[in-house]
């Protein structure tokens, strides 16, 4: 990423300590990225911060081991003032035991290829083009279609 999420994280403790912890993360209300996030711009840590940036450090808060064994805990959310604002719920915390699948690498192709069997050196050789049965539907479209019209395409496709 073109910033440090780590800088915008150490921002939101130190805006909403009661709220935003890395050594003791607590659960965090539902909805409270779009609090965040419509506070870009306004509150002073966030001034100058993008919802596009936000949101992605939240996505890094809230997937980080810490936050998710405080999630595999269960009890009540929190807001950014610190107070309960709805609890865990025991989908959440199954969801929170999970494992994590890791995302696929940006360049697909080059995780795919570093996985599958080599590739063969060179490409098999190309069908041999059976010249005759070519001309023979040439000749077949050529009958079916409508008279003149298709003798002028064919005509300026050959260059004549």
């Amino acid at each position: 990423m073109a910033y440090d999420v780590n800088s915008i994280l150490d921002r939101l403790c130190a805006a909403f300590p009661a709220c935003f912890s890395r050594s003791a993360p607590k659960p965090l209300k539902i909805g409270l990225g779009e609090e965040l996030m419509a506070l870009a711009g306004v509150h002073p840590a966030l001034a100058d911060l993008t919802r596009t940036r936000i949101r992605r450090a939240l996505k890094v808060y809230t997937g980080a081991p810490a936050y998710r064994k405080a999630l595999k805990r269960g009890g009540p959310r929190y807001d950014l003032a610190g107070q309960p604002a709805g609890e865990v719920t025991p989908e959440q915390q199954t969801f929170a035991q999970t494992p994590r699948v890791p995302k696929p690498p940006a360049d697909a192709d080059a995780a795919a290829d570093a996985t599958a069997p080599p590739r063969p050196r060179h490409s098999p050789p190309a069908p041999r083009r059976d010249e005759n049965a070519e001309q023979a539907l040439l000749k077949e479209v050529i009958a079916m279609a409508v008279p003149g019209k298709l003798d002028v395409t064919l005509k300026i496709n050959q260059g004549v």
